[in-house]
This record gives structure tokens, sequence and C-alpha cells, in this order.
């Protein structure tokens, strides 16, 4: 972790998400306002048990794939700084989870539902991967947030739903913090025989 994230406190990290993930839902917005009537508003959240499956289904491949990675390439290849970390950190679990949820919609309305409208699936794929700037210096991370793109951009054109997409982009997120948090619980209330 590079000491400017060392330094940030958890409400500066909560302010910071806040604060990003409102200006892409201003963006949204703003979008929706103008170009309203051209887009497929209605058939975003369709929603059936097929399209739930294939959601829930790609989330976890996505996660398994992002493990599999984690366990044999180079830890330093992987470093994001800490910055995941701390936000898991930032926030109880309730809150972490309903966050996540709201990342999953917002960041899936602008770049599916909108920017893959308007630019096209390349294109809106490729600036999701890129609203990542933290990555960019990190080409390993880089191409995993691509591909997880592509793929989310993938599930929009093969259910013409928001479901699958959102429903993905929320376990990729939320399966790993959940994990984070149930392995720091454990530990939390066991001594460790080792450090007496």
């Amino acid at each position: 972790m590079n000491e400017t994230n060392k330094d940030l406190t958890n409400n500066e990290i909560r302010k910071s998400l806040y604060l990003s993930q409102g200006l892409l839902l201003s963006i949204s917005v703003g979008l929706i306002i103008f170009f309203g009537k051209e887009l497929p508003l209605m058939n975003w959240y369709r929603i059936d048990g097929k399209i739930c499956l294939i959601g829930i289904c790609a989330g976890i491949a996505m996660v398994w794939i992002q493990n599999f990675a984690e366990r044999w390439i180079p830890e330093n290849w992987q470093d994001d700084d800490g910055i995941n970390e701390r936000l898991f950190q930032a926030f109880r679990l309730p809150v972490l989870i309903f966050v996540m949820i709201g990342v999953a919609i917002i960041e899936e309305v602008l770049f599916r539902g909108l920017m893959q409208h308007f630019v096209g699936y390349v294109a809106a794929s490729l600036l999701f991967a890129l609203i990542h700037f933290r990555y960019v210096r990190k080409p390993l991370l880089l191409a995993t947030v691509m591909l997880f793109s592509f793929c989310l951009g993938w599930l929009y054109i093969r259910t013409g739903s928001l479901a699958a997409p959102v429903i993905a982009h929320f376990i990729i997120n939320a399966l790993p913090a959940l994990i984070y948090k149930w392995n720091g619980n454990r530990g939390n209330g066991q001594r460790n025989p080792g450090r007496e």
C-alpha cells in the first residue's frame, strides 16, 4: 500500500466512494433526462429466473477466475495498493453490502445501459475499465477489469436486461468483501497459540 492510501481515514475512503458514485449517478441521470426517449428503459430491468441465474453464474465464474489468478500470479502483480482492503475495512458488513448493490446498479446503468447504447460494446467496456484509473499502472489488474467489463457487456447483450450484469457485478464486488470480512472475524476472536 502506498503512503497516500495508508494516510486515508475510513471517513475519507467513504467520502471518496460516495463522491465518485454520485458523479457517475449524476452523469446517468443527465443522459437519461436528455436521451431517455432513445433508450430501451423498459427492458433494462426485465427480470426472470433465467436472467438471475445467468447473472449469478457469471458473477461466481468471474470471482473464481480472480481467485485462480490470485493463487498463481505473483503477489506484486496483483497489488492494488491496499485500496480494496481499506474499502472493506471502512464499512460495517450490512452497509458494505448495501453500498455494493448501489455501485453495481449505478455503474451498470451508466456503462451497459447508457454508454453501450450510445458508443457501442467495445468502447463502453474500455471506458468502464479506464474509470478504474488506479489500475492503469497495474497491467494485470487493468486486464482483469477489462475482461470483466467485456463479460458484463456481453451479459447485457445476451439477456437484453441490465439485471444480469448488475447481479454479476454485485457478486464480483460483494463476494470478496464477504470473504475478507469472514476471515477477519474468524481471526479476531481466536487466540494465536504461537504468539503467547
